[in-house]
This record gives structure tokens, C-alpha cells and sequence, in this order.
């Protein structure tokens, strides 16, 4: 499309120049959700973190908690290649199993019931979950509530985000896309006559992100 309908009252964040499309394409999505995550949690300076899933959302959740202090981001996923990829975005350790009741932070990216019950029983007294990757139906997830009273523990939801949210997506992309890269993280690009070609091909290779360019 040429043009756009914005209704009155839409918050719009400008992109800086030197930012990337390839870097700013998921400010609106994914860092932005991330954001919304980090700013319900609160501070994390000398937290344990653990990220359970490595996709966009992991992996921006490794960065942005390694920037804002924490004192250990460990991810947590069954794939391997996104394992080893999680290191280049801040993860201190990577597990296939997190082990024991040891970190102060979970954030639940990939919407696995089986996820929320591992990080609900990852979380120390006074831990605090953020359940964001659950957006679609799953299974129930069991909780013993003696277990969350007498460990004191927090369980937020997050969906989606605040304009103020997309405004610290675009401030942390600006200030660390070199830090991290994201731009690697889309593996392929396809035009815009290949779009269903684009969608084929991530339905078969599962990457991180596929970008399609008008």
C-alpha cells in the first residue's frame, strides 16, 4: 500500500536513521512485547534471570536483560543451534533443563504449558514469572498454591505493550543493534512476489525470521 489510516490517538515512534530495517522491523512486535515484559517486572540489576524459549523473544529478553544488570541470564530451549545463538545475545549459560529453584526472574517466551510449570518451579522465594509467550490455547498448567504462598512468589501476565513500550524497543535497538546482532537473526529474504514462497520456506526451516521486501 501507498497509504496508511492511522485512527486519532495512535502513538507513532519515529526510527532513527541509522537503524536498520532489518534491525527495527520487530520493534513493533517482539522487542516491544519484551519491553512491556521488563518494565512489569521491574528491576532486574543483580537478578538471577532464566529465558525459557530461544526464538525473537528469548533472545531479545537475553539482551535487554543483559543491559539493564542482571547478574546471570540463563536461556533455556531443546533446539541447540538456538542454544548457541542465545550466547551472542547475553546469555551467561544455556540449559536444556533448567535445574533446582535459583533464579529471582522468569520470563516464559514460548507459550509451551510444560515451560510454565518448569519456570514456576525454577523461581527462589520472592520470584517473579512473566508469562508472555502463552497467546494461543494449551494445556493447564498445574499450581500448588502452598507452594506460591510460601515461596512469595509473583505471576504476571503480559500481552502485547504501551506506546511507551515501542518507545524503549526503539531507544534499546538504537543504542545496542551493534551490540547484538540482530540483523543476522533474519536468515532470508524473499520480494514481495514471493511472498508465499517466503512463508513455505519458514514453515520448513524454522528460522528466527524471514523478511519479505516490497
Amino acid at each position: 500500500s501507498e497509504y496508511c489510516v492511522l485512527r486519532a490517538g495512535t502513538s507513532v515512534v519515529p526510527l532513527p536513521p541509522t537503524l536498520p530495517d532489518s534491525v527495527a522491523c520487530p520493534a513493533n512486535c517482539a522487542t516491544a512485547t519484551v519491553a512491556a515484559a521488563m518494565r512489569t517486572i521491574g528491576d532486574i540489576r543483580q537478578r538471577r534471570v532464566l529465558v525459557l524459549g530461544a526464538g525473537l523473544l528469548g533472545l531479545t529478553a537475553c539482551a535487554m536483560a543483559k543491559v539493564s544488570g542482571a547478574s546471570e541470564v540463563v536461556v533455556c530451549d531443546r533446539d541447540s543451534s538456538r542454544l548457541a545463538l542465545a550466547a551472542e545475545f547475553g546469555a551467561s549459560r544455556q540449559v536444556q533443563q533448567p535445574k533446582g529453584r535459583e533464579y529471582d526472574v522468569v520470563f516464559e517466551m514460548s507459550g509451551s504449558s510444560l515451560a510454565v510449570a518448569v519456570g514456576l518451579n525454577a523461581l527462589t522465594i520472592g520470584g517473579r514469572l512473566a508469562l508472555v509467550g502463552s497467546v494461543s490455547p494449551a494445556e493447564p498448567v498445574a499450581v500448588d498454591p502452598e507452594s506460591v504462598v510460601r515461596r512469595l512468589l509473583t505471576i504476571h501476565g503480559v500481552h502485547n505493550y504501551q506506546p511507551v513500550d515501542l518507545q524503549t524497543a526503539v531507544r534499546f535497538l538504537e543504542r545496542h543493534h551493534d551490540q547484538f546482532p540482530f540483523a543476522e537473526l533474519v536468515s532470508k529474504k524473499f520480494s514481495l512476489a514471493e511472498a508465499q514462497l517466503a512463508f513455505q520456506y519458514a514453515l520448513k526451516a524454522h528460522p528466527i525470521r524471514v523478511a519479505v521486501c516490497p
